[in-house]
């Protein structure tokens, strides 16, 4: 058999663990992405926010995006920056073309536009014009795409430079799992036909993919993968407890003792202006602009709104194939790296993998992972106008 029918036969078991875990999670196959491999939440808040603000591929089967070369804050600030605040030239007539001019290459290099830092600029060049001016510029101020474009300024002077919030911590995340009644079992037997996954959000095929063993890396496969992935295999898993930790970008400031160290940097209102018009009135020239940002193949068509997260977990993996003693202590050694459908490595104190064989020579995987080390096992995918104001 060939390298791309094994791969398409790998593809199909992916797809029959989607379908699995969907159905046994209860999970919406028209918002849900699955995650392949070990993603663990991390030890920080960021940790979680760095998945949350990765702009998932368009593929309902693969989420992991090791890259995170397509970010979700990234994509914002570069169209808060290309909007045009709407004060229909009412503080250019008021200042004149001269004074206006100034003003625009002051702020351009203090990179300031707040009010204060405006009205001391009036008072040292124009004092006569104080009032009149400020008034005029508070005007201006209260438009959603200044407040946008200022609160961006003010995360990259915060001590948290340039840190992206998300509105929920990772405290609150463990805790929801440390409260969490909602065990699930999933089960996979790879002769039920495929059928192709029911409302799914995208009939894209997987973004990428491991064979059947995580040391053969991304698609390739060792003699011992090659007779997993052909055979019939059977998929238990227990997951003890599950979340669906749903988390938007931070729009205001909060009380909470983590989060109140972070600077509120997201504005719904402001990118909806964008959004909602493509013109020039309301975009400046150049890059980005609607058609690269919410295009057909714009960086910002979706959304990573929650994390789905499991801990406790328990997966037995069966296979028909038979293996020779020499296959057998192979199969064991790659198992230890990780195999189908988490592809987690052993982790003393945390994850054993394990792997026994009958007297006929047909091979049991099991992974364990005891409660305290949670897992995201995919996301939540919806498209950008869920997060417009």
């Amino acid at each position: 058999m060939n390298k791309l029918q094994l791969d398409k036969m790998a593809e199909t078991l992916t797809k029959q663990w989607y379908d699995a875990v969907v159905k046994a999670c209860k999970l919406d196959p028209a918002h849900f992405q699955l995650a392949q491999g070990n993603m663990g939440i991390g030890m920080l808040s960021e940790d979680i926010w760095n998945v949350l603000n990765a702009i998932p591929p368009k593929s309902s089967s693969i989420f992991y995006d090791p890259s995170q070369y397509n970010l979700f804050s990234q994509g914002y600030s570069g169209v808060i920056s290309q909007l045009i605040p709407k004060d229909n030239g009412a503080l250019q007539n008021a200042m004149g073309e001269q004074a206006y001019g100034e003003w625009i290459n002051y702020s351009k290099q203090t990179h300031d536009i707040s009010k204060e830092a405006f009205k001391t600029w009036v008072m040292l060049n124009y004092p006569g014009q104080t009032e009149e001016w400020y008034g005029v510029y508070e005007d201006t101020w209260n438009h959603p795409v200044m407040l946008a474009q200022q609160a961006l300024i003010d995360v990259r002077n915060e001590p948290n430079k340039d840190c992206f919030a998300y509105e929920k911590t990772i405290a609150t995340l463990k805790y929801s799992l440390l409260t969490s009644s909602r065990s699930h079992s999933v089960l996979m037997d790879s002769t039920n036909a495929w059928l192709g996954k029911t409302n799914s959000w995208t009939e894209s095929h997987s973004a990428s993919f491991h064979g059947f063993f995580k040391a053969d890396g991304d698609s390739l496969y060792s003699g011992t993968a090659q007779k997993l992935v052909q055979s019939k295999l059977t998929a238990k898993a227990t997951f003890q407890r599950l979340v669906n930790f749903a988390a938007g970008p931070l729009a205001v400031a909060s009380k909470d003792q983590t989060l109140k160290k972070y600077t509120p940097w997201y504005n719904s209102a402001a990118l909806n202006i964008g959004y909602q018009s493509k013109n020039n009135l309301v975009w400046k020239l150049g890059q980005p602009d609607w058609e690269s940002t919410f295009g057909p193949k714009g960086n910002m068509q979706r959304v990573c709104s929650a994390l789905i997260v499991v801990d406790g977990v328990e997966v037995t993996v069966t296979s028909d194939a038979i293996f020779s003693p020499e296959e057998q202590v192979e199969v064991k050694s790659r198992a230890t790296a990780g195999f189908f459908p988490f592809f987690n490595e052993n982790e003393p104190g945390s994850l054993l993998n394990t792997v026994s064989f009958d007297a006929t020579g047909k091979g049991t995987m099991s992974s364990r992972s005891p409660l305290g080390n949670p897992t995201i096992i995919g996301v939540m995918v919806y498209p950008i106008t869920s997060r417009l104001g």
